[in-house]
């Protein structure tokens, strides 16, 4: 459960999410959020949700957090699905750079799919829900914990994860992106041995992000830059066999430097 609240000190609006009770069910559990949170506050990026403490309203645990007013990738892809090539690129390029904040942070965010990266009017792309974000050191083998249809391989299998777990992930969602159909078909696809892409500008880099855990394509040395609105590809039309090229630049990044103080309850919403 979220809720919307207004901070009275900084006089914006924030988020604050409920945490679940077993997170919080001893003081052990309630010290290992603490360091989460305090992790999570490190990342700094216009394309993450900034966290910005633990609190307790009511007996209740809540982590208080930016508040994200825009839609879903989910909602925009139920909507209108393939993307354009050019709006798919500048939506990648943002929700890449925030997985890489949240990596160079030593957090893996576990859970990354459509439904966790808010698009605002303005054009900003936000990659949000810490839920099951853990510090790499954390994220021991094990314990399951994610969404199926997006879960790498190893994360399927329980094993020890790292940001190659998000990269496998993040390839899911760009291919949705791009692909007409149902998007169970997409999931079924990546699984196959060896993972069937569908036809498309990004498919090489693709195949290199479904590829074994040891082999896989990392955000920073080949998938942001493959995807980069500042490089120039050159892509074949399957209809027409025309070659095209297309560049545009990146969107500035932009620094968050708020905190939350006290706040007054605006009911429930979302983050």
């Amino acid at each position: 459960m979220v809720y919307r609240a207004f901070d009275l000190k900084l006089r914006v609006d924030v988020a604050l999410k409920a945490v679940r009770p077993e997170l919080s069910a001893s003081e052990r559990a309630r010290e290992l959020l603490r360091q989460e949170v305090r992790s999570a506050r490190e990342v700094v990026s216009a394309n993450v949700c900034r966290i910005f403490d633990l609190v307790v309203e009511e007996g209740r645990e809540l982590v208080s957090m930016e508040y994200i007013d825009g839609t879903t990738l989910a909602e925009v892809l139920r909507e209108r699905r393939p993307l354009e090539l050019r709006e798919a690129r500048e939506i990648a390029a943002q929700f890449l750079s925030g997985l890489e904040a949240i990596h160079e942070a030593g957090l893996v965010h576990r859970d990354f799919k459509p439904e966790n990266v808010m698009l605002t009017r303005a054009g900003r792309v936000v990659v949000m829900d810490f839920g099951l974000a853990k510090s790499r050191t954390e994220s021991k083998s094990g314990t399951i914990a994610g969404t199926p249809a997006y879960m790498s391989p190893e994360q399927s299998r329980g094993e020890s994860v790292d940001a190659r777990a998000d990269v496998f992930s993040a390839a899911v969602v760009l291919a949705e992106m791009l692909t007409a159909g149902p998007r169970d078909g997409i999931w079924e696809a990546v699984r196959e041995t060896p993972p069937r892409v569908p036809e498309g500008p990004w498919s090489p880099i693709l195949r290199q992000a479904y590829r074994p855990t040891e082999t896989r394509a990392t955000l920073r040395r080949e998938l942001s830059p493959a995807l980069s609105t500042r490089s120039r590809i050159v892509y074949r039309d399957s209809r027409t066999g025309i070659r095209t090229r297309a560049s545009r630049r990146s969107p500035r990044r932009m620094r968050s430097t708020s905190s939350a103080g006290k706040w007054r309850w605006r009911g429930s919403g979302r983050s």
